[in-house]
């Protein structure tokens, strides 16, 4: 909740599956794997030319994609994430999160205690 994302690009993360990301050099000339956009799909289309090597091609798109961000294009709004987006469901607190964290560890750390009083 405390993300500082756009909202439409936060509900298309959630609404995301592991195959709407793709492995691309358009956003910085390096390889990294992204949620697919129209503006990644162009990038990556047959006859469309290479990404430049880094940091060229972050200093070519750098004005487009801040523009986007600024001017709310949401179908062009994209960011790095790997195939787990799938994963993402809800949008949940910093808090929220850490305590369910801590809470299975308390869980794991009484079955292995468990499991090594049952061993003696």
């Amino acid at each position: 909740k405390e993300s500082d994302l756009q909202v439409g690009l936060v509900q298309r993360l959630l609404d995301a599956s592991s195959s709407d990301t793709i492995v691309t050099r358009s956003y910085s000339g390096k390889p990294a794997r992204m949620l697919r956009t129209p503006w990644v799909e162009e990038w990556e289309g047959d006859g469309h030319p290479a990404a430049l090597p880094t940091p060229l091609q972050g200093l070519l798109v750098r004005d487009a994609m801040t523009s986007a961000v600024e001017h709310g294009i949401e179908p062009v709004l994209g960011t790095p994430v790997g195939q787990v987006v799938g994963e993402l469901t809800q949008r949940e607190s910093c808090a929220a999160i850490i305590n369910r964290l801590v809470e299975q560890y308390i869980e794991a750390e009484d079955r292995m205690i468990a499991l090594s009083q049952s061993s003696d």
